[in-house]
């Protein structure tokens, strides 16, 4: 009955304009163990489902990570929001290599997705100088299928840049679509093993906040996590107008931009 409907859905999408899909009028509700959002999984009220809970939400495709900046296999998950016309924290969930029905299907950047998979709270492994309490909302085991194609494109939430200089205040952007304006570079992108960062400056007076009990993250950069920032030209004390990228947490917060035009200088 599923791959049915889903065949009805691909149907009446053909029958649009340029294969552009229906048009997507109201936010699609999804299922968090039965019915919820996305929000329901990194913000509920009654706390994370259990570790072993398959999990069914309906989410908008808003970034592809097909930039492998390690050289390593560094690609290959898809970054998923919650439809809705003004997007903000706590909405957004990272898929950990998903797998696709029918096997063929591809999503692309905002088609609206069924997914189902294991929700966790994942922690890098092995690596001793990184906080255990800083983890990272995702999905894994998941498989996507197609709900509606090409629905429109998803704003960026407006981020105040300030939440990223602690994790307790920028946990709740992690794998959101979002965008910062008038922000300074320190420095230029630099890294090592083919990643690459350039961090921001404080944006308000005096010093960044200090969080109790968690180790300090490192200041919050532009990376080059899905798209080759060196091709850029940053430089430090550069000062750009607006930054859009997808949020993501290693050693700090990072926004990484999908494409040149995420950046304007």
């Amino acid at each position: 009955m599923r791959r049915l409907a889903l065949l009805v859905i691909l149907a009446l999408a053909a029958c649009g304009d340029g294969g552009g899909g229906d048009r997507l009028d109201h936010p699609v509700k999804g299922s968090v163990l039965g019915d919820g959002r996305i929000a329901d999984l990194t913000s509920p009220p009654d706390g994370a489902p259990p570790p072993t809970s398959i999990v069914h939400v309906t989410a908008r495709v808003v970034a592809i990570d097909a930039y492998d900046e390690t050289g390593q296999g560094q690609q290959g998950a898809l970054y998923v929001a919650d439809v809705a016309a003004e997007p903000g924290p706590y909405q957004a969930v990272q898929l950990f290599k998903p797998a696709f029905s029918p096997p063929s299907f591809r999503p692309i950047v905002d088609d609206v997705v069924d997914v189902s998979g294991l929700f966790e709270e994942f922690q890098i492994p092995n690596l001793s100088f990184l906080d255990p309490t800083w983890k990272t909302p995702q999905i894994s085991g998941s498989t996507l299928s197609l709900r509606i194609d090409a629905a429109g494109k998803q704003p960026p939430a407006k981020l105040p840049l300030e939440d990223l200089f602690t994790y307790g205040a920028g946990k709740k952007w992690i794998s959101q679509l979002v965008t910062v304006e008038d922000v300074l570079l320190t420095a230029a992108p630099k890294g090592s093993s083919g990643r690459l960062a350039a961090p921001f400056a404080w944006p308000r007076d005096g010093v960044p906040p200090v969080e109790e009990g968690v180790k300090a993250v490192d200041p919050p950069a532009i990376s080059n996590e899905l798209f080759d920032i060196s091709k850029l030209g940053l430089t430090a004390n550069q000062r750009l107008k607006r930054v859009t990228g997808i949020v993501t947490m290693f050693s700090g917060l990072h926004i990484a931009p999908r494409d040149a035009s995420d950046v304007e200088p």
